[in-house]
């Protein structure tokens, strides 16, 4: 998820997420599966980087649970460096001999800009 992300790859992003997929964010509407690959489309600046350190899951049966912070560090085109790191949970179901995100929730914990 975490390369797809970073090259805005919308083929790689499909094949991720499930057709019913949903991401979620306090305080905003729910965002479906053709609307989060569009959003990650028009993200400003260059990715540099996309991770999380400490992602745990848990299997149960054909459901899964994942659990992280996420870091992402983005160029923007005025040289300044943003850094973003949410908590997120995501849940995905084996599906057809592969897993497929069906739920995302995300908290942002912390921002910061580097200026140029």
């Amino acid at each position: 998820m975490f390369e797809a992300l970073k090259a805005r790859d919308p083929e790689a992003l499909g094949l991720l997420l499930a057709t019913d997929f949903q991401l979620k964010s306090p305080g905003e509407p729910a965002v479906d599966r053709q609307a989060f690959i569009a959003a990650v489309g028009t993200i400003p600046g260059t990715i540099l980087e996309v991770g999380s350190d400490d992602t745990q899951a848990r299997v149960m049966g054909e459901m899964g649970i994942l659990t992280g912070h996420q870091r992402a560090v983005v160029r923007l085109d005025d040289g300044s460096v943003v850094t973003q790191v949410g908590a997120f949970t995501d849940v995905a179901r084996w599906e057809k001999d592969r897993w497929v995100l069906v739920h995302a929730y995300n908290v942002n914990v912390s921002e910061t800009v580097q200026r140029q």
